[in-house]
């Protein structure tokens, strides 16, 4: 949902932001395969609960191999959420589109960024499709991690941001 929600953002205060990263989403519009997996998984959390949801969820995201310690947090972190949370987010991912609007981002510089390893989400050609269709934006695949490359490749995600963002430092 943070890449989607990032550009969405962009959309929506284009004088607020200069620079934006969307990382692993679905695109800009709910994939119609993904809809039955979303009610699937809405179904699993209220009849089993969050542990079994997030067991998976986290398996999905984070293939090996992941850093130590990695799954752990993130498993933590998925423990956390709560029905009414995850019902609220699914519904939102399984309605969105704003295909169509990613032309008017022009001003801002866009890097878009998608795991090799991201089954989580559609397939790379997709987060291409919303690349191109902004203009002066970037597209690049980061080897050897799933869904959040934040977590999974920390190291080179961090490398990747100061490069994309080190202008926004020399203005400070």
């Amino acid at each position: 949902m943070g890449g989607v929600l990032a550009l969405r953002y962009a959309l929506m205060y284009p004088g607020e932001v200069s620079k934006v990263v969307a990382c692993d989403m679905p695109g800009m519009t709910s994939l119609e395969a993904s809809k039955p997996l979303w009610r699937d998984r809405i179904a699993m959390f209220r009849e089993d609960g969050v542990d079994e949801l997030a067991q998976k969820t986290v398996k999905r995201w984070f293939p090996d191999p992941c850093p130590q310690g990695v799954r752990e947090e993130a498993l933590k972190q998925t423990q956390s959420c709560t029905l009414q949370g995850y019902e609220v987010c699914a519904e939102g991912i399984m309605g969105f589109d704003y295909t169509e609007e990613l032309a008017k981002i022009d001003k801002e510089e866009v890097l878009v960024i998608r795991g090799e390893n991201d089954e989580a989400v559609g397939p790379k050609e997709v987060l291409e499709d919303v690349s191109k269709r902004i203009k002066g934006s970037q597209f690049l695949e980061m080897k050897g991690v799933g869904h959040l490359p934040p977590m999974h490749g920390a190291e080179d995600f961090e490398r990747i941001m100061l490069g994309f963002l080190g202008t926004l430092e020399k203005q400070a």
